[in-house]
């Protein structure tokens, strides 16, 4: 039995969350969509975080980086780099939202965790220590600082790794002509 024909548009039909796809190309585009949204928005949310925790007020207050702190946001921040220097995937500047929508679900998230009472590791009332909602202004300005200011200064970075490994791949077409 031969399954390499494609199948024809009353064939394809796919159901995926609340949207119908009539045709294998439009589930594509779909999927396509979706994976390009999480990786844009995850490298520079692992940008951010990365950025945040080594400049953050417990280590310049005395605190110390630890193996740990090195091998999980170290190793992050080399993935990072290392992923957006050879992958394919374009980062654009207006999709910055992307990112900032993504931080704005996970400072809901705290407040939801902080609310049914659950803990780190250390038994304390809070994932990070800069997120602590016992103490909602300071936790709320510093959520907005990062939204404003390190999320898109982040973001830059991101974009300018970007540029420079996209740089070397614009050849002027004069001077690349045989000789």
């Amino acid at each position: 039995m031969d399954n390499s024909r494609p199948c024809s548009k009353d064939e394809f039909r796919v159901k995926n969350f609340l949207l119908e796809y009539d045709h294998p190309r439009d589930f594509v585009k779909f999927q396509t969509n979706i994976s390009y949204l999480n990786t844009c928005s995850t490298l520079v949310d692992a940008a951010c975080v990365i950025y945040v925790y080594f400049c953050r007020v417990d280590i310049k207050n005395g605190g110390s980086v630890t193996v740990i702190d090195i091998l999980t946001h170290g190793v992050n921040a080399v993935y990072v780099i290392v992923n957006v220097s050879v992958t394919a995937v374009p980062i654009r500047i207006y999709h910055l939202f992307h990112g900032v929508l993504f931080g704005v679900m996970y400072v809901v998230f705290t407040v939801i965790y902080y609310a049914a009472g659950g803990t780190n590791h250390q038994d304390k009332a809070y994932i990070y220590s800069v997120l602590d909602w016992d103490n909602p202004g300071i936790t709320l300005a510093y959520c907005l600082a990062v939204g404003i200011v390190a999320m898109p200064l982040c973001h830059l970075m991101v974009y300018g790794i970007y540029a420079l490994r996209r740089c070397p791949c614009r050849r002027n077409e004069d001077t690349s002509k045989p000789v």
